[in-house]
């Protein structure tokens, strides 16, 4: 679908995102994770073809000529912000997406605009940051694409809708295994909920691209009966914490940090595993890529 290699965006003297490189494939749903100025929106921006890059190659749909434009009618995108589009009422928005593509779908907008509610005839300026997400969201819904493309798409919209969205995402994925999602997102649990793979970024820079269902098996606490010092450099270990005459052990590799205990002969007391939300956090504060599945 799209590739990216060894691609550098200089933004300004104080910001470049990459080198990069990234591809998305039939059927795959990635998060685009990283904390805030790392550099997600530059790199869809930049995959969109809304920025041209600095340096290295983009590849969409076989077309690798940044002028080129028929490979978007295969790809919906909701931008971060809804600039540009703040001076259009929803109806006046989808008169122009049906004009601009040819695969916009009138009767699943209507379905869409009923099922969220929207106005149709106010303004996007005038709607609610939530609502604004939802009419970007519905407008990039209701075109038989088979990528898309999401940048903080959840952002600011309330839980009833956000189940709506999810929903609709994940129909958009059954009614075709071959669609894909590129999401960025900091909400830890759509990325539990949808995504089969992250990429991170952090301060422009790749830090991995993971498999969800290994992270989440390959972290884990122990509470051992040790001191600190015996567990603190065994493979893995993220942090030691003293509890009394216990210690907790959180780990990121939890085969050989349980390897490791056994070799000791070091009693676990309990295991459990991390929750998403703290194996996110331990992948935001990694400085180097280092991928688990390649791209």
């Amino acid at each position: 679908m799209i590739q990216l290699k060894n691609v550098v965006k200089q933004v300004d003297e104080s910001f470049t995102l990459g080198p990069v490189s990234f591809k998305i494939a039939p059927g795959m749903v990635t998060a685009l994770i990283g904390p805030n100025g790392s550099g997600k929106s530059v790199f869809l921006r930049t995959l969109m073809g809304l920025s041209h890059p600095s340096e290295g190659m983009i590849t969409r749909f076989g077309e690798t000529d940044h002028l080129a434009h028929q490979w978007k009618n295969r790809v919906g995108y909701v931008p971060q912000t809804s600039s540009g589009y703040e001076a259009f009422t929803l109806a006046e928005l989808a008169q122009l997406y049906q004009i601009g593509y040819d695969n916009w779908d009138e009767e699943a907008f209507q379905a869409f605009v009923a099922r969220y509610e929207l106005p149709l005839k106010k303004r996007l300026r005038d709607m609610s940051v939530g609502n604004q997400r939802q009419a970007l969201s519905v407008l990039a819904l209701s075109r038989n694409t088979e990528l898309l493309v999401l940048d903080e798409p959840l952002a600011g919209v309330d839980m009833l809708a956000q189940g709506l969205l999810l929903e609709d995402w994940i129909t958009y994925l059954e009614e075709n295994p071959e669609r894909a999602i590129l999401f960025a997102t900091h909400i830890p649990e759509e990325v539990k909920e949808l995504a089969d793979y992250i990429y991170c970024l952090r301060q422009g820079k790749e830090v991995g691209f993971y498999e969800k269902d290994q992270l989440l098996d390959s972290y884990a606490r122990f509470w051992v009966q040790t001191a600190p010092e015996n567990v603190r450099n065994l493979p893995g270990v993220m942090s030691v914490i003293e509890r009394g005459p216990q210690v907790e052990v959180m780990t990121s590799a939890v085969d050989e940090t349980e390897v490791g205990l056994t070799r000791q002969r070091l009693k676990v007391l309990m295991k459990e595993k991390l929750t998403f939300a703290e194996i996110l956090r331990d992948l935001l504060k990694r400085g180097v890529m280092q991928s688990d599945v390649k791209n």
